[in-house]
């Protein structure tokens, strides 16, 4: 009787955690980036105050990333497997508007190239419990807290790497004596205007659309 009641109790725990889990909302995230090279700092200076912004739902998500002299935003919908990405490169802007699959093709080899490592850490951050990652590539190292409370599509995300979990609160990458953190500052489950302002994929004006193979072109 007594493992009956211990077993019914985990399950009701995992139930309430499922229904419980945020699968809205908006986070917005401190940017710092380092380097011991002396070269390499006074481009750095440009980037001071870097930012990234992330609202999302269950099958949208917008990104807005602010590194000073580029500005990102990403805006896709799982559902429809569209993903559409704007770029302000000090003042050249250009958007791309193409399937979410599509982008993804050809990345297999750099997936199967990622390790990762699950640690036994744990800590909480803005209240949520987290746990930490760790990510190994032939050329990085990536350190990643992340909280499964939180629910977010990844698809055609590719800041976030889909074979991590959960949702990234603070994660800090190091590649060829570059560091970057990102650690979230504030996070709420509701939005500040219509969600569908955020997740309307038109072009604005003033951007020059592009395709995929025109960036690549252009060694971007």
């Amino acid at each position: 009787m007594k493992y009956l009641l211990t077993v019914l109790t985990l399950l009701v725990l995992q139930i309430n955690n499922v229904f419980c889990q945020v699968t809205q909302g908006y986070a917005q995230y401190e940017v710092n980036i380092s380097t011991d090279d002396e070269e390499m700092k006074q481009a750095l200076s440009m980037m001071e105050n870097s930012s990234m912004n992330i609202y999302f739902t269950k099958q949208r998500t917008r990104t807005e990333f602010d590194m000073g002299m580029i500005k990102t935003t990403t805006i896709t919908d799982a559902k429809e497997d569209q993903a559409l990405i704007l770029m302000d490169m000090m003042g050249m802007k250009i958007a791309m508007d193409s399937k979410i699959s599509k982008l993804q093709e050809g990345n297999e080899d750099q997936i199967d190239a990622i390790k990762i490592e699950i640690t036994s850490d744990h800590k909480k951050i803005l209240g949520y419990n987290c746990q930490k990652a760790v990510v190994y590539s032939d050329d990085l190292k990536m350190e990643y807290w992340y909280t499964e409370e939180i629910e977010i599509s990844k698809s055609g995300q590719e800041l976030f790497n889909k074979e991590l979990p959960g949702f990234p609160m603070l994660f800090e990458v190091s590649s060829e004596g570059l560091k970057m953190s990102f650690t979230i500052s504030k996070f709420s489950k509701e939005f500040e205007m219509d969600a569908e302002k955020y997740f309307d994929r038109t072009v604005p004006e003033g951007y020059k659309v592009m395709s995929p193979e025109d960036l690549e072109s252009m060694g971007m």
